[in-house]
């Protein structure tokens, strides 16, 4: 399925409403982008709607700037608190901070 630049809602709600002849789900066909590469707000909003409990906090590790990031769209639109790990950046505005991630580390991070 083409990455659309659509409002990332308009983009589930038209995969949402499109019948599927073998009743498969395409999480392809999610993808739409605001704030993400490759159209990830579209399948963290997908995901979201289809399990409505889901506690709603984020972590995401190598967010770099946050700016282009899969997590800025439930954040700034969908109000979810969580924090960003990356090697490089921190922000403490966003919940962002400076980690260095690894196998060794990953448990006491």
């Amino acid at each position: 399925a083409p990455l659309v630049d659509e409002p990332v809602e308009l983009a589930v709600r038209r995969y949402l409403s499109t019948p599927n002849p073998r009743g498969e789900l395409d999480v392809m066909s999610f993808r739409a982008r605001r704030y993400s590469q490759d159209g990830g707000d579209g399948l963290l909003l997908a995901l979201s709607t289809a399990i409505p409990d889901i506690p709603k906090f984020y972590v995401e590790f190598g967010s770099q700037n946050a700016i282009e990031c899969s997590s800025r769209y439930l954040r700034v639109e969908r109000r979810w608190q969580g924090i960003l790990l990356d090697r490089d950046f921190e922000n403490p505005y966003i919940n962002q901070f400076r980690e260095t991630m690894s196998k060794e580390n990953i448990n006491s991070v």
